[in-house]
């Protein structure tokens, strides 16, 4: 890329420390840390357009769900005990980020101001203290690498 801007690194950023080494995974962690940027970039401009913000949301909140739904899958075919805990983990963030878009959506309009700091240093944390630790464990082959606009038709119609 010849652009002569340099990016300063953030904590919106994805690295090679937090390859799983699984494509579609690592694929999947990166796009929370360019929806978390985009989210913070709505957040810090105060002046978006609600339907832009709305669109971020709904766009995050189905990435949650399917990207968890895949994780899990893999994790279920491979390791029930380690399934049952990140689901735990799962669902508890899940709750979480529902809370905040709750509160978002019943006019809390501040409600969003730490959501990118959170998804991000979430998926962070997450990758780091949880994710890794399969990375022996879930293989390429474990994994339904469809993408995720697919696997979202499938986990609405059931």
């Amino acid at each position: 890329m010849g652009n002569s801007i340099k990016k300063t690194k953030t904590i919106f950023e994805w690295n090679e420390s937090l390859s799983v080494g699984v494509a579609v995974l690592d694929d999947d962690h990166k796009m929370f840390f360019e929806m978390a940027e985009q989210l913070n970039e709505i957040v810090l401009s105060k002046s978006s357009e609600p339907y832009v913000t709305d669109s971020i949301i709904i766009m995050l909140e189905e990435y949650i769900e399917v990207h968890f739904c895949r994780e899990e899958d893999a994790l279920l075919k491979t390791d029930r005990e380690c399934y049952e805990e990140h689901k735990r983990l799962h669902d508890a963030f899940r709750r979480r980020f529902r809370q905040i878009v709750k509160s978002y959506q019943t006019g809390d309009l501040t409600a969003l101001q730490q959501s990118p700091i959170l998804v991000a240093n979430w998926i962070n944390d997450h990758i780091k203290k949880v994710d890794l630790q399969y990375k022996q464990i879930i293989l390429n082959k474990n994994i339904d690498n469809r993408p995720l606009g697919v696997l979202v038709g499938i986990q609405e119609n059931g």
